[in-house]
């Protein structure tokens, strides 16, 4: 196990499930459009920081949710807001793209319970296609 921002990473959960997948790390990284180096440092705990986009390829090439490959390798939900860009097939730029918020706005989102502007709510549930009630529950906000 190695530890990213507080969270522990579980790879012994991870190569199961890929395993059980029918993947070696070759295929898996052929699947998923990554370098094999990439998929082989992250299963033997030299990558030591994943993205959400990289977990998100990785999920969709074992055809599993964001959500499943995430509490596999962590041991607990992500946060709502960051399953919901990719329940919608978003990745972190081009939801930002499309909402207009920097990257840096959309991780202070992420990471904290603070009020946010009613534009900005309606922003967000338009584009994840859920309502502004829905948005405001996401974002802890309700």
């Amino acid at each position: 196990m190695i530890c990213w921002r507080g969270e522990i990473m579980n790879l012994r959960e991870m190569n199961d499930l890929i395993e059980n997948k029918g993947y070696d790390p070759v295929s898996l990284a052929k699947r998923c459009g990554l370098d094999k180096s990439t998929i082989r440092n992250i299963l033997n705990g030299r990558t030591k920081s994943l993205r959400g986009d990289t977990i998100k390829l990785i999920a969709d090439a074992l055809d599993v949710s964001f959500e499943e490959l995430y509490r596999t390798i962590y041991g607990n939900d992500p946060n709502p807001l960051w399953a919901e860009i990719y329940k919608a097939n978003y990745s972190i730029s081009s939801f930002c793209a499309e909402t207009g918020l920097s990257t840096s706005e959309l991780y202070y989102l992420i990471r904290t319970k603070r009020q946010v502007r009613k534009s900005t709510v309606e922003i967000i549930a338009n584009a994840l296609g859920v309502s502004v009630k829905h948005a405001e529950e996401i974002l802890g906000k309700e």
